[in-house]
């Protein structure tokens, strides 16, 4: 169904919207060798060997979401790989991320993140955020709403009581991680990894548009919600006490939307989607970002200029406002970069790198 050869310099992109690539409510019949071929060109093994490019044009990709599709059988396993040595000045991984497989079927089988192994080659130093939503345990997981690459987090990095909940891109950093706990199966805990604060429907409200936000656990039942897998692969988060959803507020895309509790239907705007994340290397990657040897962003709020330290050089440095529009972008020629705020009205940002291993960071213009 889908099968991709790109050079090393390839990224997903957008026509004036969203780069990301939906293939939903497809049905194929009869017999194929893969619902999805996505890596960079390959030889006749199969094995990716495009030709390396410059350490700042390296790509990546992915961006896609495959959703209610059904495959009378496939004859053999698709295949996720990106490329080691993408660039011959610099170390750089190529990378398949951040694709998303709700509600596959092959055969009668519905796949998830316990049988993939059975139908999809997935190449683990290569590829990032794959996910299989539909198969919730215990463990740490990043919540998307129904816009994916965007994902629920505890606004600013806050550690109080009553910080808000809302949407924002997708970028793993620990206030979009929750860690998910039962003692039933029934009713679980959502508690945010930077935060160590769960998720409530703010002072037990039964009301629609009632607030979402984090605050220390007291065990009352604002505090528990079931997950319900609906047909579209995604899930109700449904709270004890009011037996409604939460809900993506007027099912806007925009960063900083908030979410809300709202009475539980078949709009997407009330379902998420699940993505498992390794807690312990997120926290020691996070962690790192406080050595001298890793990529630190400095001082956070700014003012008139920030640095931002630990690059490698030709590493292309971009900054977005919360609409998503570019106001900067820069090469990097030496492992310190300072950039200039003064003319930037003040407010949130998104400062992005061209290596793809980089996480975005957020930075504040106060």
């Amino acid at each position: 169904m889908i099968a991709a050869q790109t050079g090393l310099d390839y990224k997903p992109f957008g026509y004036g919207g969203s780069p990301t690539t939906i293939l939903r409510n497809i049905r194929i019949e009869g017999s194929i060798p893969g619902v999805c071929n996505i890596k960079p060109r390959s030889g006749s093994t199969g094995v990716p060997a495009a030709r390396q490019t410059a350490i700042d044009s390296v790509g990546f990709l992915g961006d896609l979401v495959i959703e209610n599709v059904s495959v009378e059988a496939q004859f053999s396993k698709s295949r996720l790989r990106g490329q080691k040595d993408a660039a011959y000045n610099g170390n750089a991984t190529y990378f398949v991320k951040n694709v998303q497989i709700r509600n596959l079927r092959i055969g009668n089988t519905r796949v998830t993140e316990t049988n993939k192994d059975q139908y999809f080659d997935i190449d683990a130093s290569t590829t990032q955020t794959i996910g299989f939503p539909g198969n919730i345990t215990a463990g740490t997981y990043v919540i998307e709403t129904r816009h994916p690459g965007k994902a629920v987090e505890v606004a600013s990095w806050s550690t109080a009581n009553g910080g808000n909940i809302q949407q924002w891109t997708r970028t793993n950093n620990t206030n979009q991680q929750w860690e998910l706990a039962t003692e039933n199966n029934t009713w679980w805990t959502l508690t945010n990894v930077n935060s160590n604060k769960v998720m409530e429907v703010a002072n037990s409200s039964l009301a629609n548009r009632a607030n979402i936000q984090q605050w220390s656990p007291t065990g009352a039942t604002n505090q528990q919600f079931r997950l319900e897998l609906q047909s579209t692969g995604l899930y109700h988060i449904i709270a004890r006490h009011s037996n409604s959803c939460l809900d993506l507020t007027d099912g806007s895309i925009a960063d900083k939307t908030n979410i809300q509790q709202w009475p539980c239907s078949s709009n997407l705007n009330n379902q998420f989607a699940f993505f498992r994340v390794q807690a312990s290397a997120q926290r020691q990657a996070t962690a790192s970002l406080l050595s001298d040897d890793a990529v630190v962003l400095y001082p956070n709020p700014a003012s008139n200029s920030f640095s931002i330290k630990g690059l490698t050089p030709h590493t292309v440095v971009e900054i977005y406002d919360s609409t998503g529009k570019r106001m900067h972008s820069q090469k990097a020629s030496a492992s310190l970069l300072t950039i200039a705020t003064e003319a930037f009205p003040k407010g949130l940002y998104v400062v992005r790198f061209s290596q793809a291993h980089l996480p975005a960071r957020k930075l504040v213009i106060e």
